[in-house]
């Protein structure tokens, strides 16, 4: 994440980008980076959280759920529904009904 945040243009520090980067492809025996783009930062985080079951999620944060989800042939995923989960009735009614549910559920 501090590669991905490093490469913001707010921020613009793509050095210390490739140096978050660095152990990661050490640790895998692979080749380091000189340079890098959001996309390949986002790569290193689809094969570094393999298996643990965040990519949904990091997915979700940065505003590429439905297009990935589509591509991998997932047409029941609804954009702007899926992207949340429902709030149980029981946590509405007790806040007196100022939650609302949330789109689509």
């Amino acid at each position: 994440m501090n590669a991905e945040a490093a490469l913001q243009p707010e921020v613009g520090q793509s050095a210390a980008a490739v140096a978050d980067i660095a152990p990661l492809r050490s640790r895998a025996q692979l080749p380091p980076k000189n340079a890098l783009t959001i996309d390949d930062v986002w790569q290193e985080r689809h094969v570094e959280l393999a298996m643990e079951h965040d990519r949904f999620w990091d997915i979700v944060r940065q505003g590429r759920a439905a297009a990935i989800m589509h591509a991998a042939g997932k047409s029941n995923f609804v954009a702007g529904k899926n992207e949340l989960l429902p709030i149980p009735s029981s946590q509405i009614l007790l806040s007196g009904n100022k939650l609302t549910q949330n789109p689509g559920y």
